[in-house]
């Protein structure tokens, strides 16, 4: 799949005219493909160096220091490690596969992080001597990429042509959250028997998900037009920054834009031999979010009496909690 590379600078320091031909862009890419990659955002590159080097540092610490922050399963928003197998986004799409869920595991561990100030859904972090100055560099990075998305959502805004903040003003106070993904090395065998994703196939929660990647590739979303294809994600240069949509901006627009279905399998070029092994993979994602009160079925800019809304009226963090029960079995959620 041919995923549009944009330079952000054409918004953030173009003329208006400037400004109205990239956010037409943008939106005709998203529209095509549900994703978009940008260039020029404004997370640097001494930055994102930093953010791989330290996120390396935690999911090489012993197991026990881990367990020190370890998210329990549960429907909140999930705050801290989550060892490997414990998410089943499998649960997401379990009709779609037909298959229990508790046959097709995951294949990936994860560190959440939700807004620093948040007093409702507490972060989780080690002592400082542990891994120093790491959580004052999350911490910062997280506000970093509240900025690079608010930036974002203006765009989508003049894209889709209503008012400036119709939909940044549902976004506060904050709800995002960086995850920190690590896909463990693994072989080519115990993906190719069905049983195991690095990641299942399933749609983002938020609003948009700002992605970065290391360059072991392995993503792949399903075209828009042709359900249950699922394309490769060329590599890029390791600051492009990919861009989806997600569930709520698909609500919000009442389908105008859809939610980017993806997963991570093998890269293309991996020869699947039953003894091949998969180098380890990294990833982050900022998972913008709306507050937590605001209501994600469609905007009134979206519906007609023609086109009713498709959507119903919830929370954003009921629909969280709703899309969140998904993710882990009945077992796992009794035990908590």
């Amino acid at each position: 799949m041919h995923a549009p590379a944009l330079d952000h600078h054409r918004f953030t320091r173009g003329t208006p005219k400037e400004q109205r031909a990239y956010a037409a862009e943008l939106i005709q890419a998203l529209k095509a493909h549900s994703l978009v990659k940008i260039v020029n955002h404004g997370l640097d590159d001494p930055t994102i160096e930093e953010l791989f080097t330290r996120m390396q540092q935690f999911f090489a610490l012993p197991r026990h220091r881990q367990q020190e922050v370890e998210h329990l399963a549960s429907d909140n928003p999930q705050r801290g490690w989550s060892a490997v197998g414990v998410e089943q986004t499998s649960g997401l799409y379990s009709r779609e596969t037909g298959r229990p869920v508790d046959e097709l595991k995951d294949a990936k561990e994860h560190y959440d992080i939700g807004p620093p100030d948040d007093a409702q859904f507490q972060n989780q972090w080690l002592n400082n001597d542990v891994l120093p100055g790491w959580q004052s560099f999350m911490e910062d990075y997280w506000y970093k990429c509240q900025d690079v998305a608010l930036s974002v959502i203006s765009v989508i805004e003049m894209g889709l042509n209503v008012p400036q903040g119709t939909i940044q003003d549902l976004c506060h106070p904050a709800a995002s959250e960086v995850r920190l993904n690590h896909y463990p090395a693994i072989h080519s065998s115990d993906i190719s028997d069905g049983s195991t994703a690095r990641i299942w196939p399933h749609t983002d929660f938020g609003i948009i998900t700002l992605l970065l990647t290391d360059d072991v590739g392995g993503l792949e979303f399903e075209e828009s037009h042709n359900s249950g294809k699922f394309l490769p994600i060329p590599q890029g240069a390791k600051n492009e920054l990919i861009i989806n949509v997600a569930d709520t901006l698909e609500r919000w627009t009442n389908g105008t834009l859809k939610a980017g279905m993806h997963r991570v399998m093998q890269p293309v070029s991996t020869n699947l031999g039953e003894k091949t092994l998969i180098q380890e993979r990294w990833s982050v994602p900022y998972l913008f979010k709306a507050r937590r009160d605001a209501l994600v079925g469609a905007l009134p800019e979206f519906v007609t009496p023609q086109v009713p809304s498709a959507y119903d009226s919830i929370t954003a963090l009921d629909f969280q909690l709703r899309r969140q029960h998904q993710v882990y079995t009945n077992a796992q959620l009794a035990r908590q």
